[in-house]
């Protein structure tokens, strides 16, 4: 039974992960400081989320018919995570692939059901991976990279909220404004 469902594993890994990713380093310091005064005069209507979250892009979103197989996979692939930091730096990839999803959702095909549900999962990915980076530190280890890479990522999830915001209205407006605090009061936390 174990060896079948190795194979399975791996052929579904083999199978289904295509995808090429390579490593970011977060901004150093002074640049995020730059990047923060500047943010105040950014016209959010040209934040291209593609270059910030390059390589996250949106591929299956949430109501496609095997969006089920890409989070399957996912979850499968987030089991071969065994520190607190891998597992807080992949969840926070997908709070980025979630957010990029209700970004296609909300702009591009106008649906606001599914993109607050894709919201939603990018939130609580968010708060994963804060808390995942909260345990590793008081188990004593060195969480600086992990930081780095939260302010780095929700300064751009930010971003991103702050242009769809800026592109809707109504209902679907308040939705993104709720998310946006949410993020914000998580950057407070850093």
């Amino acid at each position: 039974m174990k060896k079948f469902l190795i194979v399975i594993v791996v052929f579904l890994f083999s199978f289904f992960s295509v995808s090429i990713a390579f490593a970011q380093s977060p901004a150093p310091a002074s640049q995020e400081a730059k990047e923060s005064t500047e943010s105040s005069m950014i016209d959010y209507s040209t934040f291209n989320s593609f270059e910030k979250f390059w390589p996250v892009t949106a591929g299956k979103v949430m109501g496609d018919s095997l969006y089920f197989l890409k989070t399957l996979k996912e979850d499968l692939r987030g089991l071969l995570y065994f520190s607190d930091l891998k597992k807080g730096d992949y969840n926070m990839t997908l709070s980025e692939k979630r957010l990029v999803e209700a970004e296609k959702l909300y702009l591009e095909k106008k649906d606001s059901a599914n993109g607050q549900k894709s919201l939603q999962a990018s939130q609580e990915k968010r708060e994963k991976a804060l808390s995942l980076r909260d345990k590793a530190k008081s188990q004593g280890r060195n969480t600086t990279e992990l930081t780095n890479r939260l302010k780095y990522s929700f300064n751009n999830q930010s971003s991103l909220l702050k242009k769809m915001e800026s592109m809707t209205e109504g209902d679907t407006n308040s939705q993104i404004t709720n998310n946006l605090q949410s993020l914000e009061s998580l950057l407070q936390k850093l």
